[in-house]
């Protein structure tokens, strides 16, 4: 589990970095604000998934076990 969540920090901080440089004002258009947002679902979604997967996996290696 180490790994995955030195992987879900910087996923993390990445999702922080997006945000707050929108909240600066940084989109130049109305696209790129569309652009900056999805990296920001992407990223979520990302984390999400790889959560999911790791707990299954978790549970059939304990199912295994028994």
């Amino acid at each position: 589990m180490v790994i995955f969540e030195e992987v879900e920090l910087a996923l993390r901080k990445e999702m922080k970095s997006i945000t707050d440089s929108l909240a600066n004002g940084s989109a130049a258009s109305y696209e790129d604000y569309k652009q900056q947002v999805g990296k920001i679902e992407g990223i979520d979604l990302s984390i999400h998934m790889l959560k999911h997967i790791i707990k299954q996996r978790l549970q059939e290696d304990t199912d295994d076990e028994d």
